[in-house]
């Protein structure tokens, strides 16, 4: 007998942007419903927790900061993962390369993505 269709919950917000395409926002409550995707959500919260972290150490209002080299957390993904051991935000699980292989590409760019968007506001 086949297996009832999921029912997904709405999404907290819905627009359409100019060129057609649809965005949904959605948080805690309402991600999408399927087999592992708890697991991703709960990695992607992780993830913009630390990049909050880090995000105070690299950027202002005005732009990116100037940090020291001694100080560049993601100069290296294994300085990230100490760095990151010593906060309440390192993950615990039987795998410690989580951190350096998917976690510190995922900030680093975040970082960047940022930063272009502070600097492309401030221009405008």
């Amino acid at each position: 007998m086949p297996r009832k269709e999921t029912v997904q919950p709405d999404p907290e917000k819905t627009f359409t942007l100019d060129d057609g395409i649809t965005v949904e926002i959605r948080g805690r409550g309402t991600y999408l419903i399927g087999r592992g995707l708890h697991m991703r959500d709960k990695h992607q919260e992780l993830c913009c927790k630390i990049t909050e972290l880090v995000a105070d150490i690299y950027l202002s209002k005005s732009g990116r900061k100037t940090v020291a080299e001694k100080d560049d957390i993601l100069k290296s993904a294994s300085i990230f993962d100490r760095y990151l051991q010593n906060t309440q935000l390192y993950p615990i699980s039987g795998d410690d390369s989580s951190v350096r292989k998917r976690i510190y590409p995922y900030v680093k760019e975040e970082i960047e993505l940022l930063a272009k968007a502070i600097e492309q506001k401030n221009k405008s």
